[in-house]
This record gives structure tokens, sequence and C-alpha cells, in this order.
């Protein structure tokens, strides 16, 4: 006997607890002895498109799924416990052991993975972007390494437990239809919560550094509490020149980006500091500096920034000087965000002020644009 989802499309959007999952696409196929209550059931999963998304943090963004497993089938138990099995995310493949229970209210799990090939490119088709049609002619260099556990039980009220560790040794990547390398990447990720709230989600990345045509760019970041109160200890430091970057990675519907982006940022506060104004608690300080900014993204009219300065402190986020065009509108402006820390949030809001000046403005062709 023999069940199928032929091209199903799957959405799980839990507001309350920031957690989104979308599958598109989706065809997937099982048999096995349905007759007896413990019974091998191999199935066959494929998915053209998979999102998985906590608050702020995409750790999925329209992934290719492909999933062969062979389960031993409890079904006076309902738990299904992996035998043989191969998953593969666009190029990584995983392998997992464990079990899955369900229950009438709740998925309970216990589940390890790790990936049997260590190879960077693999790694790489799973940043959003990066998997293009002439992705087997990329050259790469560097390991990549990718272990994790998820258990416990997955209900309205709770998630399972998880500890994912993501480490990448001395990478580079050069595509074939592009002139410039992104060299010297490393980095060390671990995402863990051994609780049952996503509010118990601790992020850390330690570090996260590249370099494009020799100007370096490095990411430190520890997040803690990101539902109830963002709690963030980070730092952002480098130059990136836009124009190196088109030439190094490919970017959809991209016609011309060029410009500089300076950015020297540390942070160190919890959201609740910020909001009640407790300021000898917050270490925010630093700047980013937008110059000779220009992007043309297919259907929309040219952005142009000549000149950027956002101050960070610890009160707010301040946008201290903004002049550009917007297609062929003037644009001129200041403004404030009072708690840029609501970002990492599902449950909050940020809120600010924010004061824009044009001469004239013709609302026409993003409306155009948007319809497009």
């Amino acid at each position: 006997k023999k069940y199928e989802i032929i091209d199903g499309t799957i959405v799980y959007n839990d507001k309350s607890s920031g957690i989104y999952t979308e599958m598109k696409g989706l065809n997937h196929e099982g048999s096995g002895d349905f007759s007896t209550s413990l019974f091998d059931l191999t199935t066959k999963t494929s998915c053209k498109s998979m999102t998985l998304a906590n608050g702020a943090m995409t750790y999925l963004s329209n992934a290719k799924v492909d999933h062969n497993a062979t389960l031993l089938a409890d079904m006076l138990n309902n738990k299904f416990t992996f035998k043989k099995n191969s998953l593969k995310l666009n190029e990584i493949e995983l392998l997992a052991d464990g079990f899955v229970k369900l229950a009438d209210t709740y998925k309970e799990m216990d589940l390890s993975f790790s990936s049997p090939n260590n190879s960077f490119k693999n790694f790489l088709s799973l940043v959003p972007g990066a998997y293009t049609t002439d992705f087997k002619d990329v050259k790469t260099e560097g390991d990549f390494k990718i272990k994790g556990k998820v258990k416990g039980k997955l209900s309205e009220t709770t998630i399972p437990s998880f500890d994912i560790l993501i480490n990448i040794n001395k990478a580079m990547v050069k595509y074939p239809t592009l002139p410039k390398t992104i060299k010297n990447i490393n980095a060390n990720i671990s995402l863990l919560n051994n609780g049952d709230q996503p509010d118990q989600t601790i992020v850390n990345i330690n570090p996260l550094n590249l370099s494009i045509d020799n100007n370096p760019f490095e990411i430190l970041l520890l997040l803690k509490t990101p539902v109830s109160d963002p709690d963030i200890d980070a730092r952002f430091k480098g130059t990136l020149n836009l124009g190196d970057l088109s030439q190094a990675f490919p970017i959809q519907d991209l016609k011309e980006l060029k410009g500089t982006l300076i950015t020297d940022v540390t942070m160190k506060a919890k959201n609740s500091d910020i909001e009640n104004q407790r300021y000898q608690n917050v270490n925010v300080s630093g700047h980013i500096i937008a110059t000779n900014f220009l992007a043309n993204y297919k259907p929309y009219p040219t952005i142009i920034i000549d000149k950027g300065y956002i101050l960070f402190s610890p009160k707010n986020i301040s946008i201290q000087e903004f002049a550009g065009k917007l297609g062929a509108s003037d644009v001129q402006g200041t403004g404030k965000i009072d708690n840029f820390m609501a970002y990492f949030s599902p449950k909050l809001t940020m809120k600010g002020d924010f004061n824009l000046r044009s001469t004239f403005f013709n609302a026409n062709e993003w409306l155009k644009a948007t319809e497009t």
C-alpha cells in the first residue's frame, strides 16, 4: 500500500512564537505494509522551495529539498525511527538518526544530524542567492562542518531543544561569470536552546569574517532572549565596496550596484534597558557611512544615496544625514529609531521619527514597478 502528496503547499505561521515554515512544490510518497502495527515505511520526498525562520533569523530561504528514508513505523505508539535516510538541502547532504513520535497535541522527537561531506561549496548552496544555474562551475576552497541535535516536544506552546554548530575554515568562492573573489571566509556559528521556548534561543556568531578585494569585514554577535527582551552583544566592522560585491557574488535582478559602506558599530544592550532609559547599562556606539551609493534592481527605479550618515548611541540610532534620489524623486531627511533592539523580536515593534523632504516626488514609477 502507498500514499502520496502531489505538488502540495504547506505554510505554518505561528505569530506568537515567530516560527514560520513554508513548503512549496511538495511531493511525497510512502509505502509499507499498513496492515501490521510494526513495519518498515519507505518514503520519498522532494520540495521545490522550503523556507524556515524564527523571528528575525532565517535558517532556510527557498531551499530545494530531497529526502529518502526508511523508517521503522510503530503504529501503536505513532513512533517512527530512522533506519536509513538521506536528506539533501540544495547541495548539502545531511545524515540523521533518531525518532519522531506523533501525538494529538504535540510531536516528540530525538534527532541528531551531521554532514558527511565537508565541502564549503555544499554549504554555500544554502546561502540566499548563491545557488545559481552555473553553480557546478563555481570554484571554492575551505572546510565546512555542521552537526546538531534536536530533542523534545513541538506543540502550540513548546519547541524542542536544539544544539547546532556550524564551522567554516579558510574558505573562498569565485563565480565563473564574475571577476572578483570572496576570500578569507571563516565562521563559528552556534544555535542553542536548552529549554522549550523560542525565547530561550541563544545565537552566537564568533566570528564571521570575509574579505572582498582586500577589504575585510567582521561580525561578532551574541543574541539572547530574542522574543521577550532582546539581549545583544555585537560588533560589526569593515569597509564594503558594493561595486566589488556585485562583481564577486550574484545578486538576482541587479542591473548596477556601486558605492562604499563603512561600518564600525559596537552594541552591548538589552531592549528593556533602552526602553526604560537605563542608559548606564547600555554600551552602543559607532556609525555607518554610505557614500556614492547607486542600486538599480529590476523592475524598480534607480536608488541613489549621495551621502548617508547613521550614528549609534545608547538612546537611539539616528540618521544624521541623508540625501539622494529615489528614481526621479529627490529625497533629503533625518530621523531616529528609539528601540532598535525590537528588530530581533517578533513580538516587539520598532518606534521612531523621520523627517523627509522632497521638492518633487514621482510615485507613479514605484506603483508601476510594484504592479510589475
